[in-house]
């Protein structure tokens, strides 16, 4: 199996980008749809509370 590019990517979101865009030349997706699909609707952001070793929360 040959292996895509590699590069740096900084977030979750430009990982899955950078997926994208290879699955969608593969199928040929015209630019509308690709712009539909590449378009998050929404975004979930959650933050966990940890307790480091002093004792303090972060």
């Amino acid at each position: 199996m040959k292996q895509a590019e590699s590069k740096v990517e900084t977030t979750p979101f430009e990982c899955v980008g950078s997926r994208f865009n290879i699955a969608a030349g593969k199928l040929g997706l015209d630019g509308g749809l690709y712009q539909v699909l590449l378009t998050p609707d929404r975004e979930v952001g959650l933050a966990i509370p940890v307790q480091m070793d002093n004792g303090r929360l972060v």
